[in-house]
C-alpha cells in the first residue's frame, strides 16, 4: 500500500503528458511569457512619433478681410489664393478676390511673424525672440516705401523671402520687386535712418504672450 502511494505521487508531479516544470518555477526567477501556457509572448508594434508640419505665415486673398494666418507649407502649395505674408503684388493667376464694397475691415497686425508646427498637424504663432541678441535690422524688399526697414529675428533673414540685412540692391528675382505707387517708392538702403539705434526684443502689442523684435529709436 505504501509503495502504491509513492508511485501515485511521482506520477502526479511528472504529469501524464510528460511535460517538465518550467525552470523559472524551480530556480526562483520570474516566469517569462509562454505561448504554450496562454501568455502569447508577443508585444505591440512601436508607435511612430507624430509628424510635425512645416509652417508659414500666409494671407488668403479670396476672402473679404484677410489676415495673416499660420498654415502648413502643404496648404500654401495647394491653395492658389494663399500667399506668403507680407504680400504686395497682384493676386496670383487663378485667384479672384471677391467684391467687398460695403465691408470695412479691422486690420490687425499678427501677434508675431514667426510660426511653428504642432504634433497634432496644425500650425501656431510663436515668439520671435527671447533676448535682444536674437534681433537685427533688416530690409524687407517685398514691401513698398521705407516701412521696409524692420527689426526682425535673425532666423528670418532669407534672400528667398526678400528679407536681408541692409544691402544696396534687392535679391535677384521678380518676387522682390513689388508694384509700388508714386507715393511709396520701392525699398532702398537709403531708407535706413541714423535715428534708429538698433533693435530690441519686447512683448508683442497685439498679444503680450509673445515676444517680437522691434526697431529702437525715432524717425
Amino acid at each position: 500500500m505504501q509503495r502504491t502511494t509513492i508511485l501515485l505521487l511521482v506520477l502526479a508531479f511528472t504529469g501524464c503528458g510528460g511535460r517538465s516544470l518550467p525552470a523559472s518555477l524551480t530556480d526562483g526567477a520570474p516566469a517569462a511569457p509562454d505561448a504554450t501556457l496562454g501568455g502569447g509572448g508577443s508585444t505591440a508594434p512601436p508607435v511612430a512619433p507624430p509628424t510635425v508640419p512645416r509652417c508659414e505665415l500666409a494671407l488668403k486673398l479670396d476672402v473679404c478681410c484677410p489676415s495673416p494666418t499660420p498654415v502648413t507649407t502643404t496648404q500654401l502649395a495647394q491653395d492658389k489664393c494663399l500667399v506668403p505674408w507680407p504680400y504686395h503684388a497682384t493676386p496670383p493667376a487663378g485667384c479672384a478676390p471677391p467684391p467687398c464694397p460695403e465691408i470695412v475691415c479691422d486690420w490687425r497686425e499678427p501677434p508675431t511673424r514667426t510660426v511653428k508646427g504642432l504634433p497634432d498637424g496644425s500650425c501656431a504663432f510663436e515668439s520671435e525672440c527671447e533676448t535682444d541678441a536674437d534681433c537685427t535690422t533688416a530690409l524687407a524688399w517685398s514691401i513698398c516705401g521705407c516701412g521696409c526697414v524692420q527689426g526682425v529675428p535673425r532666423a528670418m533673414l532669407d534672400p528667398a523671402r526678400c528679407l536681408t540685412a541692409p544691402q544696396a540692391d534687392p535679391p535677384a528675382g521678380d518676387g522682390c520687386s513689388p508694384i509700388c505707387d508714386a507715393s511709396q517708392l520701392p525699398c532702398s538702403q537709403s531708407c535706413l535712418d541714423p535715428g534708429w539705434s538698433g533693435t530690441r526684443c519686447e512683448p508683442s502689442k497685439t498679444n503680450g504672450a509673445y515676444n517680437v523684435c522691434i526697431l529702437v529709436g525715432s524717425k
